[in-house]
């Protein structure tokens, strides 16, 4: 009978574990922030980090506008491995011609 107990007892200790674990490696991301959130001028380089401060509270958007046309076009957005932007809306929003490399 005791091998048995043990038995189990080792079983919930080892699930335990690995649940703990696993909830660790979910938050092992970093909050992190950007160097621009409006980048409007064409061919703007953004880049958003880890250890940017301080942290995001606004995604990166251009603004709209009519004149000149090319406003917040051609923008580049870089994120960084285990970069998370945690926002309440849209996270990136630009104009054509727009790349985002999301490593986050």
């Amino acid at each position: 009978m005791k091998t048995t107990r043990t038995s189990l007892l080792l079983q919930l200790l080892c699930a335990a574990l690995f649940l703990i674990t696993q909830s660790i490696n979910t938050f092992a991301a970093s909050t992190g922030g950007c160097d621009n959130y409006t980048p409007d001028a064409s061919g703007t380089v953004v880049t958003c980090t880890s250890t940017t401060t301080p942290a995001a509270t606004a995604g990166v958007t251009s603004t709209t506008a009519t004149t000149p046309t090319s406003f917040g076009n051609n923008v580049t957005v870089n994120i960084g491995v285990g970069t998370v932007l945690n926002v309440s809306g849209s996270t990136v929003g630009l104009g054509s011609g727009a790349n985002v490399t999301n490593n986050g």
